[in-house]
């Protein structure tokens, strides 16, 4: 009865579209009930917002918001995600999260999908209905919900799939995701983005940047999917431990990398996982066995930014490991994920007010190839992080 009625529910909301111009995305009612005017003045708040932080980074005037997406935790809304095109051309994604009020992730390159477009390629099952609505499980961890067989379900970038009640848990429900008055109810102005507030200072970046995700893994390497596994073997390939043009040879690395690891399956979390401990001795035994090279590598608990931009500077591979608590969506107590750091950007504030901003530049080891995205490393709300570097240019 409560599946019904929730069917129901949902074919009567408000249907708002979401169209685009040269100035961005605006709300356009399409239905009998009237969304306030508050929520059309924050829609346009947000979208001037998302505007000028997209034209900033991608220094593109061409650029404009194709969308904005709602994210939800077990709160209500916890942030928005931006979606840019230009041209009729994915353009990336820009997440921001409301409690920071600020912009803490974001993957803003011409041919990049947005982030529900590309949680949801990794389903194999295509026969699904979008709704264009993200969970937070955690930083950094986002689910896409989509009805498919009339049933709400959720996916992440593992392919993961959470449905029934620990879908409500994380904070969905059919009728406030699905209603977009109040939702864009935003009292009072929005801070200024850092295209007023800050400059470029510097940038840096790897001379080589692997970025293998788990799709690739698993269908292309036909190999069963370690997140700190794909880290090192981007960072191997960075490093040309091994020759990554070659491809009997790169499966043949990820599985060296993963017996020197020794990753095993964690019945508590339904993964493979690797020891923290021993990332760092992996990739070194592995450039010893195939290179004949002996480096050293430092590791470090809870690293400041600076650990990982002086890595960079110095032409150092490094990978970031972060801990989260996860209160539902596939996890109980804690899970954790791995990324290799092939650069950043540091923003200076203007006339020396505020602070300054620093964004790693993470192979996330999502998707398949080339997935990356920049994360606002001080503002990540994790249990703990960790820091492995290689002192090794090659």
């Amino acid at each position: 009865m409560y599946k019904k009625l929730k069917l129901v529910g949902m074919l009567s909301l408000i249907i708002v579209l979401l169209f685009t111009n040269e100035k961005g995305v605006y709300a356009e009612i399409g239905s009998e009930e009237e969304v306030s005017d508050e929520s059309q003045s924050g829609l346009q708040k947000l979208n001037e917002y998302a505007l000028s932080f997209g034209k900033f980074i991608a220094n593109d005037e061409s650029i404009y918001v194709a969308d904005i997406l709602k994210i939800y935790d077990e709160n209500g809304i916890c942030e928005y995600c931006f979606d840019y095109e230009s041209g009729g051309v994915p353009y990336g994604y820009a997440i921001y999260n409301i409690e920071n009020s600020d912009i803490t992730v974001f993957s803003i390159e011409k041919g990049q999908a947005g982030l529900y477009e590309k949680i949801i390629s990794s389903l194999s099952n295509n026969i699904f209905e979008k709704t264009n609505i993200l969970l937070k499980n955690v930083d950094l961890d986002y689910f896409a919900v989509l009805i498919q067989d009339e049933e709400e379900i959720a996916v992440n970038r593992r392919g993961e799939t959470v449905k029934g009640e620990a879908l409500y848990k994380m904070g969905y429900n059919p009728i406030s995701t699905l209603s977009y008055d109040d939702i864009f109810d935003i009292s009072g102005d929005l801070p200024d983005t850092i295209a007023y507030t800050h400059y470029l200072k510097y940038e840096n970046y790897l001379a080589n940047s692997a970025a293998y995700g788990e799709g690739y893994i698993t269908r292309s390497l036909k190999e069963p999917y370690a997140c700190a596994v794909t880290a090192m073997l981007n960072v191997c390939a960075n490093n040309k431990f091994y020759n990554d043009k070659n491809y009997k040879i790169r499966k043949k690395a990820y599985e060296d990398l993963w017996l020197l690891s020794g990753t095993k399956y964690n019945k508590n979390t339904g993964e493979y996982g690797t020891d923290k401990n021993k990332i760092g001795y992996s990739v070194a035994q592995f450039a010893r066995q195939n290179r004949g090279v002996k480096i050293n590598y430092s590791t470090k608990s809870n690293p400041s930014v600076t650990y990982f931009v002086s890595a960079i500077n110095n032409g150092y591979s490094s990978i970031l490991g972060i801990s989260s608590a996860c209160t539902d969506g596939g996890h109980t107590g804690v899970a954790g994920h791995a990324y290799s750091v092939i650069g950043f950007k540091s923003y200076a504030p203007c006339n020396n007010v505020g602070n300054s901003k620093i964004y790693l530049k993470v192979a996330t080891g999502w998707g398949t190839i080339g997935n990356t995205e920049y994360i606002l490393y001080n503002e990540i709300n994790v249990i703990s992080k960790y820091g492995t570097v290689w002192k090794f240019k090659p």
